[in-house]
Parts: C-alpha cells; structure tokens; sequence
C-alpha cells in the first residue's frame, strides 16, 4: 500500500471544518490523521497561532509536530499532503487550496507550527500565568516537581500537630489506625486531590448515611423462650435445649449472639434448630428469620456508622492538612501540576473569571483537536469542554471545528482519575451542543491496523470478543490493513504460577532467566525471521512489559545485564527505592545507631562493602549479648588471624571512618564521603552496574536539595524524610540505545509499537494497596473484606468490577504493541 493511500473512514476524520468524534482502535493511524487535520487546516489559511491541538505527553506533542513539520515543510511531506486535501476536497465539496503550501500558507515555519501543539498541563499552565490574579499568586510563581512536592507535602503533615482540631481527628483515627496508616491515607488523598468531589458533595454524601440506630423489637422475648424451652422438653434435642440457652443468656447484638444466627460471612445459619423442632411449630422458623433480619440491619447500620465516622474524621483531617499545604505554597509563590488543571477549571466555572478567560480563548483559538482522550481526568474534561464549547460553539463563524480522537480500549489511568464512563458522557454532551448550535457533528470508527499482522489481531479478536473476559467498553473485531494482510505472525501464551509468596521472587528470576534466553535465540537462531522487516530480528526489534515495577523488572535488569542484552526504556523510577539508595541508608542508620545489628547487616552485605556470606557469618556467630561492631571492634583489637582477616580489616577501616565524619557532616557531605571511600566505586559498579551512577547521582541531589529546604539538615533527618517520602525521576528513552531491548510496564508502552513483544504476568488479580473508595460524589474508607453495608458493598463490587475491566484494557494495550510476534507469560488465573 502505497504511503499516501488512505481509508475512507481517515478522509472522514481530516475534514478539517467538521466537529467530529472519532473512536481509533491501536494502530490504526490516528497520529497520521490528526497531523493531516492539523496540515489541512494551515493550507486552508487557519493560522497556526488559533489551532490547537491536545495530546497527553509532551513527547507525544513533539511527536505531532514532527509529522505536521514534515507534511508542511518537506517535499515528500507536501505530496502527500496535496492528496489528502485533493481527497477531503473531493469528499466534501470545498474548493481545491493552493497546491503551492508555500503561497498557501505563507506564515509557515517550524515556530510557528509547534505553537499548535500543546499538553493539558502545558495550556493550563499558559492560562493560569496570564490570569493569575484570579489564583491567588504572584506573576513570577514558580511549578514545583514531583520532589519539591513530596518534600512540601511532608512538612505539611509535619505542621498537622500544630492544630488542635488534627490533633483531635488523628486521636479519634489512632483507636483503628496505626499513625503511618493514617499519614498514608492522607498521602493518598492528597495524590488523588484532582479527581476528588467537591467538598459539599463529600459532606452531603456523609450526611446521607444514617446515624441513628434501627433498634429492632425483641424477637425472643423472655416468654417467647419460655413457651420454646416447654416444647423442647417435648420434641427438641439437646443442641436445641443449648442454643436456646444461648439466646437467652448472650446479650443481643453481641458476637457471641450474632454467632448463632449468622456465619462468619454474615449469611443466615440454615439450622439454627434441628429438622424435627421446626416441624413441630411453624412459627420458629418465622422467629429465626425474624432475627436474623434485624441482626443484618443492625449490622448494616454499625458498619456504615463505623465507615461514617472513619471518613468524616479523614475528610476533616484531610482539608486541614490540604489548608497547610495551600499556604505553604501561597508562602513561597508555587503551584504544582494539580494547581494548573483546577484552578483553570475553577477560572473557567468562577462568575468572576469565567468571562475574561473564556472570552480569551474564543479570540485565540478557532480549531481544537484532542489526542488520547480517554486518557483525560473528569477536571481534564471540565476544561475541554468549556475549550470547545468557547472556541466552537459560541462563536457564528461556521468554519471553526473540533475533533476529538479516543479509543475506550486503552482507557488505563484509572488511578489518574480517568474512566471511560467519563468519555462518553463527555461525547454526548459535545454531540448535544453540536446540534443545538447547527454544527455538523459526525462519528467516525477506525478500525484497519496498520500495524499488526492478522495472527496478532485474531488473538485480539478472540480474546476480547468471548464473554469471559469484559473490558467495559465496546468492541469491534480488528483486521489488518492490504499490506500485512498476507504476513505471518506468532503468538505464544504460556501460563504459569508459584506456589507461595515466599518463592515469588525465585519465580521472577527464573522467569527472567528465561525470557532472555528465549530473547538471545530469537536474535542468534538462523530460523528467526520478521516478514514485516524483511530481515532477521535483532535486540532492537524486541519489548519486554510488565504490568510494574517489582523485583520482577529488577530480575530483568540483572539478568540482561549477565547476558550482555542491551536493555533500556526504564523511564521512571523512585530514588529511594533502588538497591544503591537503600544501602546508602542503611550505612546512615547504622552510623547514627552502633547497637543497630540489622542496620550493619545490611550495609556490611550491601554494595559499598560487599562482603562475602562467611565474613559475615564470622561477624555474627557466637557473640553473645555483644553487637556486631563490637565484636568486629574487638577482632582488630586482639589482631586476631583468620583466612579473611584483610576483607575484615578493610570493612573496619571504612566503617571506623564513616562513623567518624558522620557526627559533623551534612547529609550530602556524608554521602558524598561514603561514595568516593577508597574502592567504594569500583565495588557498587560491579555489584550493580553502570546504571547505579544515575542512581546515586540522583540520591545525592536529592540530599543537597534536602539541606536547602530544611531549616535544620541532619543525617537522622534525612534519612526519615527518604523513610516517609517518593523521588520519582522521569526519563526520556526516545533517544536511547536503538539497538536495544525496550523494557516497560504496560502503561509506559502506550503510543509504542515493536515486532516483538514479550508480556510477562504472573500476579493473577492484583490487590489494591488504595485505603479508599473512590466516586465521582463521594470517597469513602476501604472498609474490611466482610462488611455487610449495602451502600459499601455495591460501591466495593462496582470497583473491583472497574478493576477487573482496566485489567483486560491494559491485557489489550499490551498485545496490540506487537506488529508480528506476541509472548506472554500470565498467571492460572488469568480468562486468556
């Protein structure tokens, strides 16, 4: 197929004067088209400046530009252009532009073009700098990072104690919760603050549970048990004699009580009574049924009782520590990535903003396209609807359009606030104002992939075609576009497990053991060939997803590394939480602490020391009530001799010095000491890699930048702060090693492709770790696996049914990576 054909459902979509909702399943050129659109619209004289386009990552946005460049700037570029516009024209009846680009368009340069592109957060951030009066900051503000954040967000719960109505809720909540439980919830909450409901909403919700207590009449009253007792002499057994002795004894509604009518899973007892008491008096069963009936609604009613008072003390605590937070960035004239998507839309809504900013974008932007849209947040929709509804639909001129590109399939940021429920409100309400304003509004379907060979979208169709699997959204069989059509594919699904959690590690290293090997086959093996490539694979050609980050990704790490398998794509990743990081901290605790055995474990085992098992063994065996440094103390003191006597000494010399120099030092000074100790670099290089000089690069500015934002830096400190806190790095690979296997968790693969593609799934239906359920109204505690409230129930069914359904989306995300060969590794559990 030559590269300027182009489906009639794509020609649909380029009109460039239409409003248009386009649904485009993987591969099926949607980049392409919004470029073309883009490109349409500057040829057909829309300046650049009043065109803008959404996507969800920067590099998604640099990646549209790119393309636009091409099709406006270069030769190859401009003919492909002209026949799209020859098609669109042709279609729809406007007249031929000025093949000529240059005359057409005379404004035209790459500036210019790239204006045109922009992410969520990058316009929000445009409107809020020009409005920022309506925001509460300065001009000047500045945008912290996700590290500055962590570390405001941690002196903030820190001030919490300061008040005397937190202090108040955090006692309430200490009776249930553990203080890092509590911090956690807190974290959490304040993560998710920009899908969060309304504080009215949060209230009215908590307002509507009920607070008083049913008190359901006395069932069996003390002559209801006396007339039971005289017919039990007659005709019950001696169990029967005993529970009724039971129920006259336990008190009502106690456990012991709840027990004879109810099962540990609050399901009715089925013989309370035996067969032959029943049958002598019908009305038993109707006293039992009786009973158990007002136990579950007196259950019902301590649940959501417990669950009320849960919330309402986190929900206060939780708009208390917000307040602090708040302030604390009022106080330093900052704003983070949050900021920008609320306070737009709180501009947009606000009588007193809402005219100057909306009136803004009706003069500067005439078109708006939208990349990726089932990935966007219901405040992201909030903002995109009042995009549109400015720059579209109040304004008379008939020419101004939108198009909207979405594919509910790979709707996976659940935990982002996006759902695809969200999409398709938001589709009707655009479909609605369409109508109302006499703009043609059109749906369109992509569905020919240009990307897959027919073995892989048939695995697709038939898995997310059966109705054992559900991804909550519709689907439509995928088929393969005239040039792959002929092309031959494999997909290989193994299913596998472990036996218990205590071997799941062993399992991902021999999971990873052997997903290299099979990848080095693919790459030496004569056999191996990709008809898409019309070659022989090579590292390159090959991703590795998971659906996390676990020991699971390290263990591929490693292994790829023993093999000598270029590996790349780690593209986020905390700080902390590497080996070389935690180490560091180890040697710190211990330094603050001698008597701290486990701490000088670890760090004796770790990569700055690397010592050996039997040196280690040496140190801790038969010491007696003595600490580990003591002993080793006492080993050089008396000179003693032994086969590993050097390795002994050296650990003692760098430890003797670290424990010195830590009593004066700043935590970066410390640091910076332990890494250049004599032979401390070559030894972490060799336990762990090149890579770990990222990583303690990282640790160290993390450190240094600790110093400057606390009023008083100490070791101890800093090492609580990394206890408490995240230090996400965000990477880009684009420009990575290109002859290397990509590694990354399914999320950070959208937008990718690869010839092959390796999915390695073990963990069946993950938990969640959420400490909350989460509404659009309302949020309320995760209350324990057995609470009989049916407003919990029904919310904990809806999202463990939400879940099950981003399970499958990410399932489909991750085979549709693959142009030719797919490989999964997934758990017994899983419906494949």
């Amino acid at each position: 197929m030559q590269k300027t054909s182009f489906t009639d459902e794509q020609i649909d979509a380029m009109d460039p004067f239409s409003c248009i909702w386009c649904e485009a399943s993987a591969g099926c050129g949607k980049t392409r088209v919004l470029a073309h659109r883009v490109a349409l619209l500057q040829v057909f004289k829309s300046e650049s400046r009043k065109i803008l386009c959404l996507t969800f990552t920067n590099a998604a946005a640099e990646e549209m530009a790119h393309r636009t460049r091409s099709l406006l700037l270069s030769s190859d570029g401009k003919l492909e252009l002209i026949d799209s516009a020859n098609k669109v024209c042709s279609k729809f009846g406007y007249p031929l532009p000025n093949p000529n680009v240059e005359c057409a368009a005379p404004d035209l340069s790459e500036e210019s073009i790239s204006k045109s592109f922009s992410t969520v957060h990058g316009l929000c951030s445009g409107i809020v700098r020009k409005f920022y009066e309506y925001c509460g900051v300065n001009k000047d503000f500045s945008l912290i990072d996700d590290g500055a954040k962590a570390t405001l967000t941690q002196n903030a719960y820190e001030s919490l104690y300061d008040y005397d109505s937190a202090k108040e809720s955090i006692k309430t909540l200490s009776k249930s919760y553990s203080e890092s439980t509590i911090r956690d919830g807190l974290f959490e909450l304040m993560e998710n603050r920009s899908f969060l409901p309304s504080t009215e909403s949060q209230i009215s919700f908590l307002g509507s549970l009920r607070s008083t207590s049913p008190l359901p009449e006395t069932v069996f009253s003390e002559n209801v048990i006396a007339d039971l007792e005289l017919l039990c002499d007659v005709h019950g057994s001696a169990k029967d004699k005993q529970t009724l002795s039971f129920i006259a004894q336990r008190p009502r509604f106690s456990f012991e009580y709840q027990k004879i009518f109810l099962t540990e899973e609050m399901l009715p007892r089925k013989n309370v009574f035996s067969k032959k008491f029943y049958s002598q008096n019908k009305v038993i069963e109707k006293f039992v049924d009786k009973e158990v009936s007002a136990l579950l609604s007196y259950s019902e009613w301590q649940n959501s009782h417990r669950i009320k008072e849960i919330t309402s003390e986190y929900t206060k605590l939780f708009y208390t520590f917000l307040r602090i937070y708040e302030e604390k960035k009022i106080n330093q004239n900052s704003l983070d990535y949050d900021d920008l998507i609320l306070k737009t839309l709180s501009m947009m809504r606000s009588p007193e903003s809402m005219g100057p900013v909306l009136h803004h974008i009706g003069q500067t932007i005439n078109h708006i396209l939208v990349d990726e849209a089932q990935d966007l947040s219901i405040a992201q929709w909030g903002i995109v609807r009042h995009l549109i509804e400015a720059a579209v639909f109040l304004n008379q001129s008939p020419h101004r359009s939108f198009l909207v590109v979405s594919d509910p399939k790979q709707s996976i940021y659940g935990f982002q606030g996006a759902s695809p429920s969200h999409l398709f409100q938001s589709k009707e309400f655009l479909k609605t104002w369409a109508g109302h304003h006499g703009k043609p509004f059109r749906e369109v379907q992509l569905n020919i992939s240009f990307r897959s060979v027919p073995k892989i979208l048939l695995t697709v169709n038939s898995i997310f075609s059966s109705k054992n699997i559900s991804m909550g959204v519709p689907f439509r069989n995928h088929i393969s576009c005239a040039r792959l059509a002929q092309l031959s594919g494999i997909v290989g699904i193994n299913k596998c497990s472990y036996n218990n959690k205590d071997d799941k590690c062993d399992f991902h290293i021999q999971l990873a053991k052997n997903t290299i090997k099979k990848i080095i086959e693919l790459v030496s093996s004569k056999n191996s060939w990709l008809y898409t490539k019309e070659r022989k694979p090579s590292f390159g050609d090959i991703m590795i997803l998971t659906p996390k980050r676990d020991c699971l990704f390290e263990s591929i790490v490693k292994e790829a590394d023993f093999c000598s398998v270029p590996i790349s794509g780690i593209d986020r990743y905390d700080v902390f939480e590497q080996q070389i990081s935690q180490d560091l901290i180890w040697i710190a605790r211990w330094a603050m602490c001698h008597h701290n055995d486990w701490a000088l474990a670890m760090a004796i085992k770790g990569a700055f020391l690397g010592c050996s098992e039997e040196a280690l063994f040496w140190l801790s065996h038969d010491r007696g009530k003595s600490s580990i440094w003591k002993k080793l103390q006492s080993k050089i003191k008396t000179q003693e001799r032994s086969t590993i006597d050097s390795e002994i000494r050296l650990i003692y010399e760098k430890l003797e010095y670290w424990s010195s120099i830590s009593r004066t030092l700043s935590p970066y000074e410390f640091f910076i000491k332990v890494v250049s100790s004599d032979n401390s670099i070559k030894s972490f290089l060799k336990r762990l890699g090149p890579q770990s000089i990222e990583f303690v690069e990282n640790f160290l500015t993390a450190a240094q930048e600790f110093e400057n934002t606390s009023p008083a830096p100490s070791i101890s400190k800093f090492v609580r702060h990394v206890e408490k806190t995240k230090r996400i790095v965000k990477k880009d690979v684009s420009h990575s090693n290109k002859d290397s296997v990509k590694l990354m968790t399914v999320h950070g693969a959208k937008g990718t492709q690869s010839p092959i593609v390796f999915l390695l799934d073990i963990s069946g239906q993950q938990s969640t770790r959420e400490n909350f359920l989460y509404s659009d109204n309302f949020f309320i505690i995760r209350p324990p696996e057995k609470s009989s409230s049916r407003t919990v129930k029904s919310l904990k069914d809806l999202n463990k049914k939400y879940t099950a359904e981003e399970r499958a989306r990410l399932l489909y995300v991750a085979i549709t990576r693959a142009e030719e060969q797919f490989y999964a590794f997934v758990s017994q559990e899983s419906k494949i």
